[in-house]
């Protein structure tokens, strides 16, 4: 699993609705379009088990209010590292990803402080799960 914390942009969430954590839940991921049509990349699987999995431990365990997007389309901060550190081929991309997208548009931003803190709740609940090292 690959995990990416990328930006929002408008694509997806209306400056009038914009959260602050916005997870993936989803089998896949479509290449979003930012203006200029879709780039040339196979669409990105998902974890369903796993993001699940994320949401039940932060939302319950850790107590973080989240988005959790079903369908959601990556663009340019998610796909610019996914790129460069797990090229594509002929079948797609060789891992799975759960995108993890944090506001750093819309007023009032997360802090610091606060996405560390995800950061902690996200690493107890990977090792939480069955399979992992942790577990």
């Amino acid at each position: 699993m690959w995990r990416s914390w990328s930006t929002t942009t408008r694509r997806h969430f209306a400056f009038d609705k914009y959260p602050t954590f916005a997870l993936g839940v989803a089998e896949r991921y479509a290449i979003g379009d930012e203006g200029y049509g879709t780039r040339p990349l196979p669409e990105v699987a998902g974890d369903v088990e796993l993001s699940t999995h994320l949401a039940e431990a932060l939302i319950y365990e850790h107590e973080f209010d989240l988005t959790l997007c079903q369908e959601l389309a990556v663009e340019h901060g998610f796909l610019v590292p996914m790129n460069l550190c797990f090229p594509h081929g002929a079948n797609g991309w060789p891992v799975r990803a759960i995108p993890l997208e944090v506001n750093v548009v819309q007023h009032p931003l997360p802090t610091a402080r606060r996405c560390y803190r995800l950061g902690q709740a996200l690493r107890a609940a990977i090792e939480s799960y069955p399979g992992t090292a942790g577990s």
